[in-house]
């Protein structure tokens, strides 16, 4: 258990801190997509997984002492009433115990046909939106193709 609610409150720190670092992702594309030359390590990635462990020693810390008070049913209740807690949860044990959570930056921009010059001269430009999508694994079994098929995909 923490020692003190200032080791809770430096872990949020820790964590605003990381979450701050991924902000530098935010509408970029860069070469070879981030990776460190020097380390082969990809920011993005390493980043993430501190985010996620950080964020998780918060609740484990709650969970602990409920758990220490008898009030494990009030942690309960207050992590299932809120499925972002979950979905960090689940993040941060695919990441940890199974394997890394992956990142793949996606670029869109939409492009207009025009019949001549004048039109397009008139046009605003259109900014392209770039952001990264957090992606896990998925094991390919006959039970998922079983829940695809019922939910009506195929193919």
């Amino acid at each position: 258990m923490y020692r003190s609610k200032k080791q809770i409150h430096d872990k949020i720190a820790q964590s605003k801190f990381v979450l701050k670092e991924m902000q530098k992702y935010r509408n970029k594309v860069f070469v070879n997509n981030g990776i460190d030359e020097e380390t082969g390590a990809h920011p993005l990635q390493v980043n993430i997984g501190s985010f996620l462990a950080h964020t998780r020693s918060v609740l484990q810390y709650a969970y602990k002492e409920c758990r220490e008070r008898n009030r494990e049913s009030i942690y309960e209740a207050a992590v299932n009433s809120r499925p972002i807690i979950g979905l960090f949860r689940d993040l941060r044990n695919t990441d940890i115990h199974e394997m890394l959570i992956g990142t793949q930056t996606v670029v869109s921009f939409s492009v207009q046909l025009l019949k001549s010059e004048e039109e397009a001269n008139a046009l605003e430009p259109r900014p392209a939106s770039i952001y990264n999508e957090l992606s896990r694994p998925v094991n390919i079994n006959d039970e998922l193709i079983e829940q695809l098929r019922a939910n009506g995909q195929n193919e």
